[in-house]
């Protein structure tokens, strides 16, 4: 005896062929799916400006040679956190530096023996701008009302001149150690108040490596901003 069929049995059969071909279909159309990277978050900097002053270089420095100069500095800087060790914070900072300009207090002495040996007058200023990328500090956390922080830095300066005398170059590298304190004057703003250890040289680049190092006080402000890493 044959048994009978259904009729509602070729429909059931036919969907259940057609949701799996459907199925199939959605896995592959999945499988080929360009897979987008996630965008990094944005890190939070402190970014700012400063100005610093200087008087009478040291002769005898750690480093430099050149004695009484005076410095005027201005500096646009940025750093983000990228280690926490307790409560202590490594930051890496980076600077620009649009106007360094030094003053040579002990030119016009020279002006009369200059003047006799009919050669041109010593410049009294030199201007130069520039870029301090390698910079760390070690810092307490800046949402406190009073941190303090520890720093170096390295880069490089272009002179309006050889600098500092006529045996250098235009070409001028950096380096700097110093610190300070940050005065947080609202929610996500600070006060800057610090000092470093300047030095600059040609290192070894030209004729002669004449050094020139400051004492370096400045003060500044700095806020905060979402940057990219």
């Amino acid at each position: 005896m044959i048994p009978s069929l259904s009729p509602a049995a070729p429909l059931r059969q036919a969907a259940a062929v057609l949701l799996l071909a459907a199925s199939v279909s959605s896995a592959r159309l999945v499988a080929q799916a360009p897979v987008r990277p996630e965008r990094p978050a944005p890190a939070t900097w402190q970014v700012g400006t400063y100005l610093g002053v200087a008087r009478s270089s040291p002769g005898n420095g750690a480093l430099g040679t050149m004695p009484n100069r005076d410095h005027l500095l201005l500096g646009l800087q940025a750093g983000t956190t990228i280690l926490r060790v307790g409560a202590v914070q490594v930051n890496y900072v980076a600077q620009l530096l649009p106007l360094l300009v030094v003053h040579d207090r002990t030119a016009a002495a020279y002006d009369s023996l200059v003047k006799e040996l009919a050669v041109a007058p010593l410049p009294r200023r030199a201007w130069a701008v520039g870029i301090a990328p390698f910079g760390l500090e070690l810092a307490t956390p800046a949402s406190r009302r009073v941190s303090a922080y520890l720093s170096s830095a390295g880069g490089a300066l272009i002179f309006s001149r050889a600098y500092p005398d006529v045996t250098g170059r235009r070409t001028n590298f950096t380096l700097e150690a110093g610190g300070g304190i940050r005065l947080r004057t609202r929610a996500s703003q600070w006060a800057q108040l610090g000092y470093k250890y300047h030095h600059l040289s040609n290192a070894g680049t030209a004729f002669a490596n004449p050094g020139l190092d400051a004492n370096l006080f400045y003060a500044g402000y700095q806020w905060t901003a979402r940057l990219p890493r």
